[in-house]
C-alpha cells in the first residue's frame, strides 16, 4: 500500500513539474522578445529537421521507383536486342516476333551472400510473375546464376559464385568455347577451362556467353583474360577477371527461353532413342 502511495506521489510531482515548465515557457514567450525569438528558432529547427527527414524518405522511395522503371526499360531493350540475332537471315528480321526468343523479367535482390563457399540470392519475383525453376539469371555483364526453387512471390537462385555452376563461354578473339567456373576465391575470379592447347589466347581478351546453353542468351560479356596456365600438357586454363561486381548488386534479370521446352523435348526424345538402339 505504501509503495502504491509513493508511485502516485512521484507521478503527481512529475505532472506538476511539467505544468510549471509549460507555464514558464509561455510567460517567456509572451513577455520577452529575445527569448521569444530563441523559442521560435528552436521550433523552426525541429520542424526543419522533421520535414527534411520526411523529404529524404520521399526522395528515397521516388528514387527506388525510378530505378525500377529504368530496370524494366533496360530489360525490354536487351530483350529486343537478343531477338535480333546477327545470324538471322535478313528477310526474317521483320518476323522476329513470330519466332521463339528470350524474355527478360527484371527483379530485385531481396537477400543474398557473396562471401561463402556456396552463395545464393533471393529475388522478389516468383510463380505469380511467371518464374519457374531452372531459369537463368543475368545482368548486362554477367551470368548471376540459376533459379532453383520458386514460391508465389520469391525465387531462390544458386549463385555463379558456387562450386556446382559452370557456363559455356567463348573467347572473343578466337571464338573457342570453354567452360567458365568460379575459382572459389573472391567475387571477381573465374577460370575458363578445356581450351585446346593450340589456341591463341590474348591477354585482355573478352569472354562472352557462347549461346550453346538453353538458359542464357549469347554474347553477354562476362570477363577479361588476365593470364593462362597449361594443364597436363593437353589443354589451357585461362584466368578470368569477371566484369560484374557481385557485392552491392541490386537489380538482375530472369531469363525465360521460349524455345527451351521444345529443345529439351527434342533432346530427351533423341537421347532416349539412342539409348534404346544401344540395348
Amino acid at each position: 500500500m505504501q509503495k502504491r502511495g509513493n508511485i502516485l506521489k512521484t507521478t503527481a510531482t512529475a505532472l506538476l513539474f511539467i505544468v510549471l515548465e509549460a507555464a514558464a515557457l509561455l510567460m517567456i514567450y509572451r513577455n520577452d522578445i529575445i527569448h521569444r525569438q530563441w523559442f521560435m528558432r528552436g521550433i523552426m529547427a525541429v520542424d526543419a529537421s522533421v520535414l527534411g527527414g520526411a523529404g529524404d524518405i520521399r526522395n528515397y522511395f521516388n528514387l527506388r521507383k525510378a530505378n525500377d522503371s529504368l530496370a524494366k526499360e533496360n530489360s525490354a531493350l536487351r530483350e529486343r536486342l537478343y531477338s535480333l540475332a546477327p545470324t538471322m537471315p535478313e528477310d526474317t528480321v521483320n518476323k522476329v516476333g513470330e519466332r521463339p526468343g528470350f524474355t527478360l523479367i527484371p527483379a530485385r535482390i531481396a537477400k543474398g551472400t557473396v562471401n561463402k563457399q556456396h552463395n545464393y540470392f533471393i529475388l522478389d519475383k516468383g510463380k505469380a510473375d511467371g518464374i519457374e525453376p531452372q531459369m537463368g539469371v543475368i545482368t548486362n555483364k554477367a551470368v548471376i546464376g540459376i533459379t532453383e526453387a520458386v514460391s508465389e512471390h520469391y525465387s531462390y537462385v544458386i549463385s555463379f559464385l558456387s562450386p556446382g555452376i559452370s557456363i559455356s563461354a567463348r573467347l572473343g578473339h578466337s571464338g573457342i568455347v570453354g567452360t567458365l567456373q568460379w575459382t572459389g576465391k573472391g567475387s571477381r575470379h573465374a577460370v575458363l577451362r578445356q581450351i585446346p592447347l593450340h589456341t591463341e589466347i590474348v591477354k585482355g581478351d573478352t569472354v562472352y556467353t557462347s549461346g550453346f546453353s538453353n538458359l542464357y542468351p549469347p554474347d553477354i560479356p562476362l570477363g577479361t583474360v588476365t593470364g593462362t596456365t597449361i594443364v597436363d600438357g593437353a589443354s589451357i586454363n585461362a584466368d578470368i577477371r569477371l566484369l560484374q561486381e557481385f557485392r552491392g548488386l541490386e537489380y538482375v534479370e530472369i531469363v525465360r527461353n521460349e524455345a527451351k521446352a521444345e529443345v529439351d523435348s527434342l533432346l530427351e526424345n533423341n537421347l532416349g532413342e539412342e539409348e534404346a538402339l544401344r540395348q
